[in-house]
């Protein structure tokens, strides 16, 4: 029986990590290639849409993919540009603060995929807010939503990224009216709306036509926002290694237990209502164990312990 398969659409970059001044490690990064690859350790069949210089860095990143089961059949090695950077500053309780070294070139998508009604697509992050990104943005979620794809939007705002022009909060709206599922994390809505309170944020979204929301609080916990439900899931504490990729990995469990059920946009509403605690308790497992690790991804080994 044939897998859906879960798209994921987003900057590829090396993430460097520092903590007082001195690098820890480097890994590939990137939030929609943190969510693709844990989705890859899991066995989904997932795909990331994305790009890469032609140089080592690239080199690096494509056969890092290939390694974790994430396909590139829609990955762009580019000989124009050079593979983008983020640097992270780790604190004292290991939060990043992050500086970004990325090409301003219009991203080349050569191919959009041939979407199914049983596919899901994950797009966002700042990525999907720059101008010279927008029409392509618009090209796969059109083509996503017209084959009855589910589509899943993460906001992904980090603190440098703000405040956002007018422009870019308008398309930061429209990808929400897009979406079958927000995944935003208080970070996110406050840096957006000046949002602390979840019941407020999926107010705020249900504006602009959100109609299902994941809020992450990280360690105060989780939130499932919809028409009908409000359910909370409490985080489990412990002393995290790095929270860089908490999110993403976070992502990757609420699109995993999707893929799993084959759910359909017809069927979602109900699905994510009956599960909503259960999609949540998974998804949160994934995000500790990518937090007690120094990858941006769950470890290797997760999928044999579930």
């Amino acid at each position: 029986m044939k897998k859906p398969r879960i798209f994921t659409y987003g900057d590829t970059v090396l993430d460097i990590l520092f903590r007082n001044g001195q690098v820890l490690f480097s890994t590939p990064g990137g939030s929609m290639l943190n969510t693709a690859v844990s989705l890859g350790r899991l066995g989904a069949e997932a795909f990331l849409i994305s790009e890469a210089g032609d140089d080592l860095c690239g080199g690096f990143i494509v056969d890092f993919l290939e390694q974790n089961n994430v396909k590139t059949d829609f990955f762009t090695i580019r000989k124009d540009m050079k593979t983008a950077l983020a640097i992270a500053s780790l604190d004292e309780n290991n939060e990043a603060a992050y500086d970004f070294y990325i090409s301003k070139q219009l991203h080349q998508i050569r191919e959009i995929p041939d979407f199914l009604a049983d596919d899901s697509l994950l797009f966002g992050s700042f990525y999907s807010l720059r101008k010279e990104n927008r029409e392509n943005v618009a090209r796969l979620v059109t083509a996503a939503k017209k084959a009855g794809a589910i589509v899943v939007y993460d906001p992904n705002i980090r603190t440098a990224h703000c405040p956002l022009s007018q422009r870019e909060q308008e398309y930061l709206l429209e990808n929400v009216a897009w979406a079958n599922i927000i995944r935003a994390s208080d970070e996110d809505i406050w840096n957006v709306f000046g949002i602390r309170n979840g019941r407020e944020a999926f107010t705020r979204l249900q504006e602009a036509g959100a109609k299902n929301l994941f809020y992450t609080c990280g360690r105060d916990g989780v939130w499932f926002f919809n028409e009908t439900s409000e359910v909370f899931c409490p985080s489990k504490a412990i002393v995290p290694v790095s929270v860089i990729g908490a999110g993403d990995t976070f992502n990757a469990g609420v699109l995993y237990r999707i893929a799993k059920k084959t759910k359909t946009v017809e069927s979602l509403e109900e699905f994510l209502t009956e599960n909503a605690m259960e999609i949540m308790k998974f998804s949160a497992k994934m995000a500790t164990a990518t937090c007690l690790s120094t990858e941006n991804y769950i470890p290797k080994d997760f999928g044999n312990l579930l």
